[in-house]
């Protein structure tokens, strides 16, 4: 009786007229997405300079090939005809002269796993010595290149 005297004052809407409850916010989280291979389904040309183009087919995670530093490749090296040239695991220190001028820019700022369709002009390929002949003039080539591994250096006196 006491709470019909308390709620004898108070005005009481029907239900179908009581406003709806305040929406609650659920938190949003931030995340960086997954390179997908959607992502990569188009490669965009990168332009890698002296006539070098790089196209990224599929994504890399960890450090970046970069000058003073050792790549370990898988290589597949064709001509303009689409014959192989070469095949099979590489690897040379990056800026040392070591690997031909057109891999050497083609590769940089590939990280561990990822795979490029690198076009290499005759300007920055190498010929290829056929046996008993002097090396062939130098021709333009497509390499599929994977980054296998890349090797970091260490400090002097660091195991």
């Amino acid at each position: 009786m006491a709470m019909a005297a308390l709620l004898s004052g108070c005005e009481q809407k029907p239900a179908s007229e009581a406003p709806p409850p305040a929406p609650v916010a659920t938190p949003t989280v931030a995340s960086t997405p997954e390179p997908s291979p959607a992502a990569i389904a188009n490669p965009v040309a990168e332009d890698m300079g002296e006539g070098v183009t790089a196209w990224t087919l599929v994504a890399g995670r960890g450090p970046a090939v970069a000058e003073g530093l050792r790549p370990y490749l898988r290589i597949d090296i064709r001509d303009a005809a689409g014959a192989t040239v070469w095949k099979g695991e590489f690897s040379f220190l990056v800026g040392s002269g070591q690997g031909f001028p057109g891999l050497d820019r083609g590769i940089r700022g590939m990280m561990p796993g990822e795979k490029r369709r690198i076009e290499i002009p005759a300007a920055q390929s190498f010929g290829m010595p056929r046996e008993g002949e002097a090396p062939a003039e130098p021709t333009a080539v497509t390499a599929e290149v994977e980054l296998i591994e890349l090797e970091t250096p260490t400090e002097p006196g660091t195991p």
